[in-house]
C-alpha cells in the first residue's frame, strides 16, 4: 500500500476543504456585487434565454471531457461514462484551488485503480495538449487579425491564411506523432515501471482514436466559446458574430497561455475579456461580468458536485 492509498481519505477530504475554502476566498475579496447585481437587473427577460442556453451547454462541455478522458484511459483502465464523468468533476474539485489547474488530473485519478493513478494522471497531460491544440490552431490567426484590424481595414489576407495553416500544421503533426514517439523510446531504451507503462499506454492509441481525442476537444472548444458568446448577449453585449468570435478566440488563447495562480485566476480571465472583447464595446463592466459569470457556471458549479462525489466515495 503506497503513501496516497494509505492516506487516501484525509487526501480526500483535504482536497474538498481547500475547495470550499477557496471558494469562500473568492466570495469575501469580490468587491463588484454592486456592478454585477445591477448588470443582471438590467437583463430584459429576453435575455433569460441567453443565460439557458449557457446553462444547457454547461453538461454538454463536461460530458465531451467525460468521453474525452474514457478514451485516454481506454488501454490502461476501462471505465464507464458514468464513472468518467465523476472522475472529471472531481477533478475540477481538486484543481479548484491550485495553479493553472494543475492538481486537475491528479484529482481525477482518485476514483481510479491505486496502481492506474500516475499512468492516468500523465495521459491526462495528453488531453490537454490536444485542448491547447485547438485554443492554438484558433487562437493564434484570430491574434494576428485582431491587431492587423487596427492597423488597416479588416480583411482575411493571404499571409494570414498561410499563417493559419502552417499552425495547424506545426501542432497537428507534433500531437499525432506522440504515439509513435513512444513506440520508438520502448524500443530504445529501458525506462522504470511507471514511464513504462505510461508509455505502452501512449504507444498504443491508435490514429482514430488520437483523432477522437482532438475532435472532442474542436468540439468542447466549440461550447465553452458558445457559452461566453451566449453569456455576452445575456449581458447586453452584441458584437457582429466575425468580430466576437476573433475576440473570444483570441481571449482563451492569452487566458490559456498565462500562468496564473488560483487566486488572480477570474482577474485574468476578466482582464484579458475586456482587452479583446472591449475594442468592440464600451461596456466593460458587462463584459467584466459575462466573463465572471461565466466562471462561476463552468467551475464553481462543477466543483461543488465534484466535492460532493468525492466526500461521498470515501463514505
Amino acid at each position: 500500500m503506497n503513501w496516497i492509498e494509505k492516506h487516501l481519505k484525509a487526501l480526500t477530504w483535504t482536497v474538498v476543504a481547500l475547495a470550499y475554502a477557496f471558494l469562500l476566498y473568492k466570495l469575501l475579496v469580490f468587491d463588484d456585487y454592486e456592478l454585477l447585481a445591477t448588470q443582471w437587473k438590467e437583463s430584459t427577460s429576453m435575455r433569460w434565454w441567453w443565460l439557458t442556453v449557457v446553462l444547457l451547454l454547461l453538461p454538454l462541455n463536461w460530458a465531451l471531457e467525460a468521453i474525452k478522458w474514457k478514451t485516454l484511459l481506454i488501454h490502461l483502465e476501462k471505465i464507464s461514462f458514468i464513472k468518467a464523468l465523476k472522475s472529471v468533476l472531481v477533478g475540477i474539485t481538486a484543481g479548484f484551488f491550485t495553479p493553472n489547474r494543475l492538481g486537475e488530473y491528479p484529482g481525477r485519478t482518485l476514483l481510479l485503480s491505486n496502481g492506474n493513478r500516475l499512468s492516468a494522471t500523465e495521459l491526462g497531460f495528453v488531453g490537454t495538449a490536444a485542448q491547447t491544440l485547438c485554443i492554438l490552431m484558433a487562437g493564434l490567426p484570430s491574434v494576428a487579425i485582431f491587431f492587423i484590424h487596427f492597423a488597416q481595414p479588416f480583411s482575411f489576407s493571404s499571409s494570414l491564411w498561410i499563417y493559419f495553416l502552417l499552425s495547424v500544421v506545426v501542432f497537428g503533426v507534433g500531437f499525432f506523432i506522440l504515439p509513435t514517439v513512444a513506440k520508438r523510446l520502448l524500443s530504445r531504451k529501458t525506462f522504470g515501471i511507471k514511464l513504462t507503462q505510461l508509455l505502452q499506454s501512449l504507444a498504443q492509441l491508435s490514429f482514430k482514436q488520437m483523432f477522437r481525442i482532438l475532435f472532442l476537444s474542436l468540439l468542447r472548444y466549440v461550447v465553452f466559446c458558445s457559452q461566453l458568446l451566449a453569456m455576452l448577449h445575456f449581458f447586453g453585449i452584441d458584437i457582429a458574430l466575425h468580430k466576437a468570435s476573433i475576440a473570444i478566440a483570441a481571449n482563451y488563447l492569452f487566458v490559456t497561455l498565462t500562468p496564473s495562480m488560483a487566486f488572480s485566476e477570474v482577474a485574468v480571465r476578466g482582464s484579458f475579456a475586456i482587452v479583446f472583447l472591449g475594442a468592440f464595446s464600451a461596456n466593460t463592466v458587462a463584459i467584466a461580468s459575462a466573463s465572471i459569470s461565466l466562471w462561476v457556471v463552468n467551475y464553481c458549479l462543477p466543483m461543488l458536485a465534484g466535492s460532493f462525489l468525492l466526500a461521498s466515495s470515501q463514505e
